[in-house]
């Protein structure tokens, strides 16, 4: 029986070896699986926020797109109330909005009459501060209002009003005007991105005005009243988020809600020349926490199968040597009976049988080192598989000559401001996320024209490709890069986001050549073989 007691000390310590690597591993995978998936969340709620603002701020210059139209109209144009009324009863019809309230036309006074609703006919706009700013300034620019409520039976919840000028003869004629409420372009622009990350969207104006809550009860509370604080996010530390938020371009922080922990990213973003808005995504830390469960039992399942061998290999080894001890025992009992030369072969045999058992262990444990080999095997390629399924969403053939032309048009008002070029030498079809992409050119585009004080701005995107990767060059006639910011400019957050994309495309992204005053050439390129797997 002294011969078990090193295989029992063997199994035991072998279990307590396996139980501690394992609480280590267990710790160690969950804080860097955690770690990894707040990055991941806040870069989709980045991307997220940004993709809202660009919505969003297309549907505004949409609407001032339509209201030029209708204020070319003679009907409109003209003094006449009741042609004026039927024309744009006709016109508010006509667009068939889903955010529009009201159309509503104004005089050089501000005096509203005619109008879509009958509410609004007569009523003295005048001391709104929007209309103020449109009738006082000299060029009569466009204006969008803060968020506002008008106590009329038509008008029901928080709205905004842009207004654009009506010239007859280059003289101004007052304006006519859209009121959008906002319960309507969150219904359009944020319902089904909230129910898809199982979170909320809110949107602040830049007076900390909520002009957007799911929770009704928010719509046009001021942040900087502190009653309401400890009810919406992170205590007083919110409005201070939103500072550094504005300061920055993006923040990111973990806060409670009720008694719910969040992950909230605000990114502030200019929907209208003078305009901003802050866009705030929170998602529940129990969206990561399921994910985090999910691939704890994969990573799991290869380790408990491997404590099994570990547990099971040694007492099976026990078995076989008691067996055989007992036998040996029992040979031994019977050749008592036998004479000195039987006792002579009996010693022989049970050196035979002892050399035997040993050349056994050592196959035994030879099956063990494989199948230990064999389940590291599984486990990395189940670690494998997880990470590919996490980073591989999105990711479809696009042609990135679409891709391209549907961006230039977004940006179509901000690049004419600027009196610039935007162009493509022809691009590829090629297998990627389309939306991230479009965020790479969107970064580099804004960059390029952002840093040029040229007359005419210029950006222009090519390619070429190998066998292993396509290559992409954006090149501007900019104020340029010092050297020594080559590698600091991608610590800008809108150029590290991109980073992160092209790091998820296989690629990476540099400054190629660049001098002070003479513009910047930057590539990129994204691998050729995703997809291919």
């Amino acid at each position: 029986m002294k011969r078990l007691y090193p295989l029992v000390v063997i199994a035991l310590t072998s279990i307590i070896f396996i139980a501690c690597v394992e609480y280590v591993i267990v710790k160690d995978l969950d804080d860097s699986l955690r770690k990894n998936l707040l990055h991941e969340y806040t870069f989709r709620q980045h991307a997220n926020a940004l993709q809202v603002a660009s919505n969003i701020g297309n549907e505004i210059s949409n609407i001032e797109g339509e209201l030029r139209v209708i204020s070319a109209h003679p009907a409109i144009k003209g003094m006449d109330k009741k042609a004026c009324n039927r024309q744009i009863k006709a016109s508010f019809s006509a667009l068939g909005s889903k955010v529009i309230g009201d159309l509503i036309r104004t005089d050089t006074e501000g005096i509203s009459y005619c109008g879509a609703l009958e509410d609004a006919v007569g009523f003295d706009s005048s001391q709104f501060p929007h209309i103020r700013k449109i009738r006082n300034d000299i060029e009569h620019k466009k204006v969008l209002s803060r968020g506002m409520a008008l106590d009329y039976p038509s008008y029901q919840g928080l709205m905004t009003v842009l207004h654009v000028p009506i010239f007859i003869n280059e003289s101004f004629q007052g304006t006519i005007g859209a009121a959008i409420y906002f319960d309507k372009l969150g219904d359009v622009f944020l319902k089904e991105m909230v129910e898809d990350d199982y979170g909320y969207i809110m949107l602040v104006d830049d007076n900390r005005q909520i002009i957007y809550h799911p929770v009704d009860e928010y719509m046009g509370v001021n942040l900087t009243d502190d009653s309401h604080l400890p009810e919406l996010v992170c205590g007083k530390e919110f409005r201070n988020i939103f500072s550094r938020a504005k300061a920055t371009g993006r923040q990111s922080a973990q806060c409670v809600v009720g008694a719910e922990s969040v992950l909230v990213t605000i990114v502030p973003k200019e929907v209208f020349p003078g305009r901003s808005w802050f866009i705030a995504i929170l998602t529940p830390i129990r969206t990561l926490e399921a994910n985090i469960f999910t691939n704890r039992i994969m990573g799991l399942s290869g380790r408990i199968f491997l404590v099994l061998i570990v547990i099971f290999t040694p007492a099976t080894l026990l078995l076989v040597h008691f067996t055989r001890h007992l036998l040996i025992a029992n040979k031994g009992l019977e050749d008592k009976v036998q004479d000195k030369t039987d006792e002579f072969n009996m010693k022989v045999k049970e050196l035979g049988e002892q050399r035997k058992a040993t050349i056994n262990i050592i196959m035994d444990l030879n099956i063990v080192k494989d199948q230990l080999r064999n389940t590291d095997k599984r486990i990395g390629k189940l670690q494998d598989i997880s990470r590919m399924g996490l980073e591989s969403a999105g990711f479809e053939e696009a042609d990135l000559n679409s891709v391209f032309e549907e961006l230039r048009q977004e940006l179509n008002d901000h690049i004419m401001g600027k009196n610039g070029e935007v162009r493509s030498e022809g691009l590829p079809k090629l297998f990627c996320n389309g939306g991230h992409m479009k965020e790479v050119f969107r970064s580099l585009i804004l960059n390029g024209l952002g840093s040029n004080e040229s007359d005419r701005p210029q950006v222009t995107v090519s390619y070429m490709e190998d066998d292993e990767e396509y290559k992409f060059s954006v090149r501007d006639n900019g104020v340029g890069i010092a050297e020594d910011d080559f590698e600091k400019i991608f610590d800008q957050p809108d150029l590290a986001s991109i980073r992160h994309i092209l790091k998820e495309h296989g690629g990476r992204i540099w400054v190629a050549e660049s001098r002070l005053g003479e513009g910047s050439l930057i590539k990129f390129t994204v691998s050729r073989f995703l997809g291919q797997v």
